[in-house]
């Protein structure tokens, strides 16, 4: 009986390399690609319901029950400070457009009055005579000290106008300065740009 040789065909270590390589690289794909799947159906999921204004709310005024509604919103969309209880009755701190989503951060203080709504929590409010009556509520302005034109604030906010006047939010840090500076020489109003 002759011997039969088997010969083993040798495959070379580089090509078997090459093959493993690209087997890893084919199941990473096919995981990284089901990962990033199962994350966009996690974020456009409805999970939850937002209110909605329903029509234009104005800075400063109480919402009333037609104002608003309530709505599912998937959760890429949703604010993380959405308003989850009905905000009827509650101020808005800031003007509200048809559409928007009501967040936290937009309803006063329960039992404030339409001002003081306005203000954030680490606001005051201060009256400040002006020569021209060029402002609306919701303007960026800057006060300046009329004896030396020092920058006090750069970043107010007109709350409120009067023929005269304005109300301006100001930061707590800042109150002071101004309060100061308008029993010394006057504090001067200007129009800051956003």
């Amino acid at each position: 009986m002759a011997q039969v040789r088997v010969r083993a065909r040798r495959v070379p270590t580089w090509r078997a390399l090459g093959a493993l390589i690209a087997t890893v690289l084919v199941v990473q794909t096919v995981t990284a690609a089901g990962r990033a799947t199962d994350e966009a159906q996690a974020a456009w999921a409805v999970d939850g319901d937002v209110w909605v204004a329903e029509r234009p709310i104005d800075a400063g005024s109480v919402i009333g029950a037609g104002d608003v509604v309530r709505l599912p919103a998937p959760t890429a969309l949703r604010p993380v400070d959405a308003a989850v209880e009905n905000p009827t009755g509650d101020r808005s701190r800031v003007a509200l457009a048809e559409g928007e989503i009501v967040r936290i951060a937009d309803l006063g203080v329960a039992g404030t009055g339409p001002i003081a709504a306005l203000l954030a929590a680490d606001a005051h409010a201060v009256t400040i005579p002006v020569a021209a009556d060029i402002y609306i509520v919701g303007d960026l302005v800057g006060l300046l000290a009329i004896l030396d034109g020092r920058i006090l604030v750069d970043d107010g906010i007109v709350v409120s106008v009067q023929p005269g006047s304005i109300t301006a939010s100001v930061r707590d840090t800042e109150i002071s300065r101004v309060v100061g500076e308008l029993s010394r020489g006057g504090v001067e109003v200007t129009l800051v740009g956003r």
